[in-house]
């Protein structure tokens, strides 16, 4: 498989790679006349007038990367456990699971900088402990996951079928795995 930085293993390198990503960005302002249109209530947290105003907001895409360096900088943590059960991919060996486990951490990055959603959460005020705090839960037009996993599920082929490949003339064959 191809390697990036993202891949890698931990160190000033890789974690310079992700905060290049923006995974530590601090909130965004938005003006008040445009809250509206961002989903954001009048009574959610502002700036100070005397500092221009405006809305905290968080962007929706680089949260979701934090989240997910969050999950990479956290993921040793339940290693030894599926490890230890020796199924799906930790059946194979720990060259191959790290393989693995790269390429699914980096086709996620890929993925939600590709789709960028660039949503934003404002945030409210907390009574206990006292302070603002970013809200969550923000209307989003979402797909019907719900349809797409029962296609996917009705369209999956059977464990039998899966293990009957067979090279034909004409297929691709790539020199290494992309």
């Amino acid at each position: 498989m191809k390697e990036n930085v993202f891949r890698g293993a931990a160190g000033p390198e890789v974690d310079d790679a992700w905060k290049s990503l923006g995974t530590d960005y601090l909130p965004i302002i938005l003006p008040e006349n445009e809250a509206e249109e961002y989903g954001l209530r009048l009574g959610q947290v502002k700036r100070r007038q005397d500092q221009g105003g405006g809305f905290f907001a968080n962007v929706e895409v680089l949260h979701h990367l934090h989240c997910l360096n969050l999950l990479r900088k956290a993921s040793h943590f339940s290693y030894e456990y599926y490890h230890s059960q020796g199924e799906g991919p930790f059946a194979n060996d720990d060259e191959v699971i790290w393989l693995h486990f790269g390429h699914c951490l980096d086709i996620l990055r890929q993925q939600l900088m590709c789709s960028a959603g660039v949503g934003v959460f404002g945030q409210y005020w907390i009574a206990d402990p006292p302070g603002p705090f970013v809200d969550f839960n923000t209307k989003h037009k979402c797909k019907n996951f719900g349809a797409i996993r029962e296609w996917a599920e009705k369209n999956q082929v059977t464990e039998e079928d899966n293990s009957r490949v067979e090279f034909r003339p004409g297929d691709i064959v790539l020199p290494e795995i992309p």
